[in-house]
């Protein structure tokens, strides 16, 4: 069942927040920051654990989007990678057998 709104969403208030994708194929990161940057989020995107890992940490995400199935290093690596560092335990990352 569809459920339509009558409302558009145009964006939000507060600080600006920073999401990173991480997703080996182009396509499934594209639609997600074709979503969010639009209504003000500031997106970074990688395409596998190692490139987000190298990311997150000068980018300092407020949350991750990260697949499970990619090439070098899968998301499940990166995920226990980055929980070991000071400031990302408790990171939300929301994790996808497939993001699109």
């Amino acid at each position: 069942m569809m459920i339509k709104s009558r409302e558009t969403i145009i964006g939000y208030t507060g600080e600006q927040r920073k999401i990173l994708i991480v997703d080996d194929r182009w396509e499934n990161r594209a639609v997600l920051a074709n979503i969010l940057e639009p209504i003000g989020f500031n997106v970074v995107e990688a395409t596998n654990g190692k490139e987000g890992l190298d990311k997150a940490h000068p980018f300092q995400p407020d949350l991750i989007v990260v697949s499970i199935v990619m090439p070098v290093m899968d998301g499940h690596q990166m995920t226990q990678q980055l929980r070991q560092f000071p400031g990302f335990q408790d990171t939300p990352c929301h994790s996808r057998h497939e993001i699109g």
